[in-house]
């Protein structure tokens, strides 16, 4: 043997460290149209061709929430509103990219959530709890053969239009005309997942020229996205209040009232950012790099120079105050008195309290808050409606399948799961617990199985 394939032998070359997942990578990393952990989530199940619910259930509930957790309970909360904690900057979104790390062995996934930006930007209104998207870029991604993504632009509070194509964000299938959440059971990016329809536009949608402010702020989201990463990582705390504190005393001369008069905000919200006892939300943030014309990432990391202030007209600005209306007013006696109906009504099926909360046009926190006592009356007797319904359905579920399975081996025919599943009714799911042990019973009973 030659010393050359000797000494290959001797030493073989190292491998890379072996991953539990495929070492999938996130779409357009260090642009500002990176991609959202949902949708990092949503294309490694299809990767590996299981749906999300079986990646969540299998590989990251379980290390996500603890051994001892009821995971069909966690899974339902996760896969609803709870799924937009994933792209946010808190507990839930760090201990996913923690978890993905150690799965997929990528280590460049803290780019995919709002996790940079924590204690620089505020958490509230920071990502959104429905899906977002821009047709048109759905449309060209898919014309110029790239991968079909949600970028974690879309997924923001603040941005409400694409800055490429200067058209709002739609937040309601084309076809159903229904909403969904950012994490879904079965979830593909770019489809809706309640009626399977292509959401990208099949034609080309004239540019919005209405809110020029809105491109503004969506534009400064996506270079915040893209620099804000690199930048803040290096930064122990916020220069935010120093540079409000520099805006103020030399382009207001120190007013307050002035400074909260332009940029359209209570004046205890500039008090709140100078001294440091409030974070601004990302939208405000953006709304004060349109006005100065300084870069979101520059007021969060350093002071900021008066020379590289500009400040705006009023005109020149093309934002417009926001208004916020007033709730609607309560009527509580109308609330007493249907929940005192409901209590005292003995037909079935017994309402919800979420039920009536509809009904009265109010919140589900208003009435438990109101009427404590009437709420968890209502709360009890749904709840024993609940039972009953649940064991009606479960004899139901056993005489049907019984009888079912009897007939089967009658006819000569061997009832498998399959066969029952064709022959019983459609509101039979054999998959149910119930479904499934008659199924096992009058097997035994037949002498089928052991």
């Amino acid at each position: 043997m030659p010393h050359s394939q000797i000494k290959s032998v001797m030493n073989p070359p190292k491998l890379p460290p072996r991953s539990h997942l495929y070492n999938l990578k996130p779409i357009g990393l260090g642009t500002g149209e990176v991609e959202s952990a949902t949708s990092y989530l949503s294309r490694l199940a299809i990767a590996h061709t299981v749906s999300t619910w079986a990646l969540l259930k299998c590989e990251i509930a379980p290390r996500l929430f603890g051994p001892d957790a009821i995971l069909r309970n966690r899974l339902s909360e996760l896969t609803a509103t709870m799924g937009a904690a994933c792209n946010g900057e808190n507990t839930t979104g760090s201990r996913l990219i923690s978890i993905l790390h150690s799965l997929t062995g990528r280590t460049d996934l803290g780019q995919i959530t709002m996790g940079f930006c924590r204690g620089f930007v505020a958490s509230r209104f920071l990502v959104r709890v429905e899906q977002a998207w821009c047709g048109a870029c759905l449309r060209d991604w898919k014309e110029e053969g790239r991968g079909i993504y949600s970028p974690l632009l879309w997924h923001t509070f603040a941005a409400r239009v694409c800055p490429r194509h200067h058209i709002p964000l739609a937040t309601k299938c084309p076809a159903c005309g229904r909403s969904f959440h950012p994490l879904v059971a079965h979830s593909r990016p770019g489809f809706c997942h309640r009626c399977g329809q292509w959401l990208g536009a099949t034609i080309a949608e004239p540019a919005c020229c209405e809110s020029s402010a809105d491109r503004e702020i969506a534009r400064i989201i996506c270079d915040f996205l893209c620099d804000g990463p690199g930048m803040l990582q290096n930064v122990e705390t916020s220069a935010f209040p120093k540079n409000i504190e520099m805006i103020l005393n030399h382009l207001f001369k120190n007013n307050i009232q002035a400074l909260a008069r332009y940029l359209g905000i209570n004046r205890s919200s500039v008090i709140a950012w100078k001294s440091g006892l409030q974070l601004p939300s990302l939208l405000l943030l953006a709304d004060v790099s349109h006005r100065f014309k300084v870069p979101a990432v520059a007021l969060l990391c350093s002071p900021v120079s008066a020379d590289k202030l500009t400040l705006q007209s009023q005109s020149s600005t093309g934002l417009k105050r926001r208004e916020f209306l007033s709730p609607p007013k309560i009527d509580l006696e109308l609330m007493r008195q249907v929940l005192e109906e409901a209590i005292a009504n003995e037909s079935l099926p017994r309402p919800s309290l979420n039920q009536l909360a509809k009904r009265l046009g109010c919140r589900l926190t208003t009435l438990g808050r109101r009427f404590p006592e009437l709420a968890k009356a209502v709360k009890g007797r749904h709840q024993e409606f609940c039972a009953i319904r649940k064991e009606v359905r479960k004899k139901l579920f056993h005489s049907v399948v019984r009888a079912t399975v009897i007939n089967i081996h009658k006819s000569g025919e061997y009832p498998s799961q399959c066969r029952v599943r064709q022959t019983v009714p459609s509101f039979v799911d054999m998959r149910e617990p119930a479904a499934y042990e008659t199924w096992k019973q009058t097997l035994a009973e037949l002498g089928l199985i052991a």
